[in-house]
């Protein structure tokens, strides 16, 4: 596996350009397959018990062979411009017909760039924006750029100069089976992430870590308010079935009042809990049962979004459990691994929660760099057949 060079995340305020990266040379096998320790485990606790109010649906998702894919990339998702809608969009909502101004190659006409934006076509990575909803990214910066949301949390294990092996954090990269005491949290709230109990350990075939049960916890406290408009993704290999806290962001607060997700919930009912608490009694969405096997790799998203008054656990891409109205919580110290018996590859903590077309870029940019573009549904933006597919990939994170 050939790492590439690490794309820091710009900061929201004074983010000039953000920059792609060169296609690198494709993967070797790098193959996440089914993992050595896929016999049923303990049940590592007890499953609370919640009012789980709000409607909830659940859903199984369609898409194909979930322990193909492999990272197809270095540090960053990387390949051509997104390719996204074209259909006329500007700041205001306005659509129809694209007047003539939109292919004359001049800025004219209300477009915020060159033959795109307003009523115009969606602009690209990088180009000029008035909101984004003229972007394909669907994020415009605030120094109105097309650009990528950074996330508040990015923990990468396929950036492996951010894990150390030493408890003083500062030798890096560790070797395949080395103890990791600190992961660098790339992401703009910064800080490290400390091993509580001698895990995980550094799985270099994989570029991912391996929890045992133990977690690895923030330093600081990563949030200042409430976590009423958050949304987390994951991208993981279960390796044993038990009770698990994947990530926490109140850590260690459990039951009313934690904020975790399981992925999944345990030995009996295997399904995916998306748990909020604080309200007095815990809210819990919960996809279908079964719905993930032991050694399956994919990615999955928690979605908490006041902007569209909605929950959501979505797995590689698609719903698989909704509920109505987004709910707030006190933030706390962010966790993951915890109780876990997993590979974990990547994690990313968004708040505000990505708008819906940045969340499908997110996506898009995770299966690009995993592996996995096979899995997201038919109709999703950045689907392809073949997995390890670079072409139309996503610039960014």
């Amino acid at each position: 596996m050939v790492v590439g060079g690490v794309l820091g995340v710009a900061g929201l305020v004074g983010c000039s350009s953000f920059v792609g990266i060169e296609e690198p040379p494709a993967a070797d096998d790098g193959t996440r397959g089914t993992g050595e320790g896929a016999s049923t485990g303990d049940s590592g606790g007890s499953e609370p018990t919640g009012a789980g109010s709000g409607s909830v649906t659940t859903a199984t998702p369609t898409s194909g062979d979930a322990t193909s894919g492999s990272p197809t990339s270095g540090d960053d998702a990387t390949g051509e411009t997104a390719a996204g809608d074209t259909e006329p969009s500007g700041e205001s909502g306005s659509t129809g017909p694209a007047p003539p101004s939109c292919d004359n190659e001049v800025q004219d006409g209300g477009e915020t760039d060159v033959d795109c934006g307003g009523r115009c076509k969606r602009c690209d990575f990088g180009e000029s924006c008035g909101g984004a909803t003229d972007c394909t990214t669907g994020f415009c910066s605030l120094d109105s750029t097309c650009s990528n949301q950074p996330p508040l949390v990015w923990l990468d294990a396929l950036d492996a100069a951010t894990m150390f092996s030493d408890d003083a954090c500062t030798t890096a990269p560790p070797t395949d089976g080395q103890q990791v005491y600190c992961w660098q949290n790339k992401g703009s709230a910064d800080g490290m992430f400390l091993d509580e109990g001698g895990q995980p350990n550094y799985r270099e075939p994989e570029n991912g870590l391996e929890f045992q049960d133990n977690p690895m916890v923030s330093d600081a406290s990563i949030f200042g308010g409430d976590l009423g408009d958050v949304t987390i993704f994951i991208v993981q290999q279960e390796r044993s079935s038990r009770n698990s806290y994947d990530v926490n962001l109140n850590h260690p607060a459990t039951n009313d009042a934690r904020y975790s997700a399981s992925i999944p919930w345990g030995n009996a009912t295997r399904a995916i809990a998306w748990d909020i608490g604080g309200t007095g009694e815990m809210e819990r969405l919960e996809t279908a049962q079964d719905i993930i096997e032991v050694g399956e790799m994919h990615q999955f998203a928690l979605v908490n979004s006041a902007e569209e008054s909605a929950r959501a656990i979505r797995i590689d891409g698609e719903d698989a459990a909704t509920g109505v109205g987004a709910l707030a919580h006190t933030a706390g110290t962010v966790s993951v691994g915890d109780d876990a018996r997993t590979v974990i590859y990547e994690v990313r903590v968004y708040a505000p929660s990505p708008s819906p077309q940045h969340r499908e870029v997110i996506e898009g940019q995770l299966a690009c760099k995993w592996g996995l573009r096979d899995l997201l549904p038919m109709g999703h933006r950045f689907h392809s057949a073949d997995p390890e597919d670079p072409a139309g990939c996503p610039v960014g994170l």
